[in-house]
């Protein structure tokens, strides 16, 4: 018996919290390896403690600048967390222990305030980083439906269903 929550195949919101934090982070990182923008063999999982906020880096095909993504599963993503994140990132780069990113994606299971994405784009304008993209639950929802191999690796999506 799996212990991966059971869905279907409807638009409903998948049940990130019921992912463990490391298999969210994983089922990020693989979305990012499909994703047409990035090169495949460029994306790293770093996530762990000591990361200096980046769970994932990749590269652009076309200009081969770099990406961080902070993947976090939590309920509530408000501002103060934004601009902790970016903080995070902006304070590594200072101290020249991570290359400054062309952009940022932050990837949370909840959705987050305009206010939580304006001041995220703010402070990364601050540090001069170009760009955050927030992948939030409704956006992280679009992109798993249209991978069924990581629907099923992260949500069994057979289970419990009747024919």
């Amino acid at each position: 018996m799996s212990n991966l929550p059971a869905t279907t195949y409807t638009r409903h919101t998948y049940p990130f919290k019921e992912l463990s934090p490391d298999q969210f982070e994983e089922m990020v990182y693989l979305l990012i390896k499909r994703d047409s923008r990035f090169d495949p063999h460029s994306v790293e999982w770093i996530g762990c403690a000591g990361d200096m906020g980046r769970d994932i880096t990749a590269r652009r095909i076309t200009s081969k600048r770099l990406w961080y993504t902070q993947a976090k599963r939590w309920l509530r993503f408000g501002p103060a967390d934004a601009e902790s994140v970016i903080n995070e990132i902006a304070k590594n780069v200072i101290e020249r222990k991570i290359e400054k990113p062309e952009a940022i994606i932050i990837a949370i299971s909840c959705r987050p305030t305009e206010k939580t994405r304006i001041r995220a784009k703010q402070k990364a304008a601050d540090n001069k980083i170009y760009m955050v993209e927030f992948w939030d639950k409704s956006e992280l929802g679009e992109k798993i439906s249209q991978e069924p191999l990581i629907r099923e690796r992260f949500f069994d999506a057979g289970r419990g269903l009747s024919s």
